[in-house]
């Protein structure tokens, strides 16, 4: 987590944790780090490959976190769908950085790992 600080970004998200509740608790109480960004190739969109990487990255850290956290721009959309349909990932908070507003997305890093759908 010390490196992800060094971004004034994500501080600000990080300093709001006490304040945001996971499954009633709040996420300062939870061993996290901070998920992406992530960037698929544009011809490669729809195969799964998000998906993919997705379910390897949570088999690798099971054990050693509970949530990951992540942040996607207002300006971003497609990325907030992605992550909210594909992954399951739920919004959890809003906050403004550099005039901007971004949303706080959490997940269990515990849970077996999402479906792909088919192509």
């Amino acid at each position: 987590m010390d490196f992800a600080l060094q971004s004034p970004l994500i501080t600000t998200m990080v300093r709001r944790y006490p304040d945001l509740l996971y499954q009633s608790l709040p996420l300062s109480g939870y061993r996290t780090f901070v998920y992406g960004p992530v960037c698929i190739n544009r011809q490669s969109r729809g195969q799964g490959v998000l998906e993919g990487l997705f379910n390897a990255m949570l088999q690798t850290l099971k054990g050693r976190y509970d949530v990951g956290v992540a942040f996607v721009s207002e300006l971003n959309p497609r990325s907030l769908h992605a992550h909210q349909n594909k992954l399951g990932m739920k919004i959890i908070d809003e906050f403004e950085f550099n005039g901007r507003k971004y949303w706080t997305l959490v997940f269990d890093v515990k849970s077996k790992g999402r479906k792909r759908k088919k192509p």
